[in-house]
């Protein structure tokens, strides 16, 4: 089933929380809803499923117009970030309690009931489980279970809000494998809120990036990384310097470097800032002629097979940090305190608005 929203807006007193948000999601789909804190991410997804209410705007599902629809008539199953696991219940019946209350006439009966739990805990790997109470399951168990019983109503929509917010790194990773997998073989339309890039890149089919109540970019993994629409996309994806420049014919300037900047060669000449990654920085033994940035290394952060560099800028202009291979830094036979240059190889260019 599709979902669409058209022209959501919703505001909590004077902070707006959408400001405007239309968004298409396929059948099928694992759409993460990426962002910082009070981006709007969770309010967008609890109007899909019915929880709020937008000031403005649609929600249809299937092209079927959702908006006031009651969120029990919805088919929508919610993961909450906390498991919401009813403490007084074992495994088996928190998986079948959305079954069991149900309206008599749409109550399946005692046998279904059973064998639709014990067909999910299968699905979970969880059904060992089945008699323990959730003060006795791990994080990352109660989590599952949790999702099976969203999965027991058979929703035609699945919306999981920080899903795995309250577990450790490891356990995470692991879990958003697992749902990758799961969400595979069931095939619904699935929205996921998550503010871990990581989680968002390594899971979704596609990433709605949001800020301050707005849809930045739309697109899929690679298309994120690799062609931000937005300084804020860039930025947010990864440890970015700004160097700011001009462009003229498509050429960015600054600092005594060239970069090509092809996304805007239609235009003037312009004020544009280039973003950096730090794996992309070269870094030289310091020149008073070289071309580039005048540093001054600050610290070295030994990883292993690479070093992250924190450097000091001499124009003040704010740290930059560099990635390099360890064996590469060792050829420099530089230490803290040394004087440098730094030097981009490629950057990502955005005119200044003006």
């Amino acid at each position: 089933m599709s979902i669409e929203v058209r022209n959501l807006s919703r505001h909590f007193g004077h902070f707006r929380a959408l400001d405007d948000v239309s968004l298409h999601i396929e059948s099928g789909e694992l759409v993460g809803l990426l962002g910082p804190s009070g981006c709007g991410k969770t309010t967008l997804l609890r109007i899909i499923a019915g929880l709020e209410t937008a000031d403005s705007g649609h929600v249809l599902f299937n092209g079927e117009e959702t908006t006031h629809v009651d969120v029990r008539r919805r088919q929508v199953g919610f993961v909450f970030q906390h498991y919401a696991l009813f403490r007084h219940m074992t495994v088996f019946e928190n998986v079948a309690f959305g079954l069991r209350v149900k309206p008599r006439a749409q109550r399946p009966s005692q046998a279904h009931i059973r064998e639709k739990v014990q067909s999910l805990l299968e699905l979970v790997q969880l059904d060992w489980l089945a008699d323990r109470y959730p003060s006795q399951l791990s994080g990352g168990q109660r989590q599952r279970i949790a999702l099976a019983r969203a999965l027991a109503v058979e929703p035609r929509v699945l919306l999981l809000d920080e899903p795995f917010g309250a577990l450790d790194a490891k356990v995470r990773k692991e879990l958003r494998r697992w749902l990758r997998r799961l969400h595979d073989e069931l095939h619904i339309a699935s929205i996921f809120v998550t503010h871990d890039q990581e989680e968002a890149l390594e899971v979704s089919d596609r990433v709605v990036l949001m800020n301050a109540g707005r849809i930045e970019q739309v697109g899929s993994p690679a298309e994120l990384r690799d062609e931000p629409a937005t300084p804020f996309v860039f930025s947010f994806l990864g440890d970015a310097a700004a160097l700011e420049g001009r462009v003229e014919n498509g050429l960015w300037q600054g600092h005594g470097l060239t970069l090509p900047a092809a996304q805007l060669s239609d235009s003037e000449t312009i004020t544009a800032t280039a973003y950096v990654r730090p794996h992309d920085i070269e870094i030289i033994p310091w020149q008073a002629d070289a071309a580039g940035i005048p540093v001054k290394l600050s610290h070295v952060n030994h990883l292993g097979h690479s070093v992250l560099l924190e450097l000091e800028r001499q124009d003040d202009a704010g740290p930059l940090e560099a990635f390099l291979p360890s064996q590469v830094f060792h050829q420099l036979g530089v230490a803290e305190g040394c004087d440098l240059v730094a030097r981009p190889r490629k950057a990502h260019i955005f005119g200044n608005r003006p």
